[in-house]
């Protein structure tokens, strides 16, 4: 997150309106900080760029899907708009 705090300073401004994010509230700050993955900003191109290719796991006919990476299932679970996905492996 270090890495990014630009992007993060960038997208808080374009999204939200935020000039100075770092005088915000911490709460606030997090609440708004990761819903920038959402938006098509400076934020979800670094974390495009950085996350290796996945591949698609098939349709299993409505019950849970499966994933055996651990990275992806970080990936997926980092922000809240992933609920129900759980992850089952080693």
């Amino acid at each position: 997150m270090l890495d990014h705090l630009d992007d993060i300073e960038s997208d808080l401004s374009a999204f939200h309106r935020v000039k100075k994010p770092m005088r915000l509230g911490s709460s606030r700050y997090f609440l708004l900080a990761e819903r920038l993955v959402h938006y098509d900003g400076a934020v979800r191109a670094a974390l495009t760029a950085k996350a290796p290719a996945q591949p698609v796991a098939p349709d299993s006919g409505g019950g849970p899907v499966v994933v055996d990476d651990v990275r992806a299932v970080a990936a997926m679970t980092q922000g809240s708009g992933f609920p129900g996905i759980e992850y089952s492996g080693g």
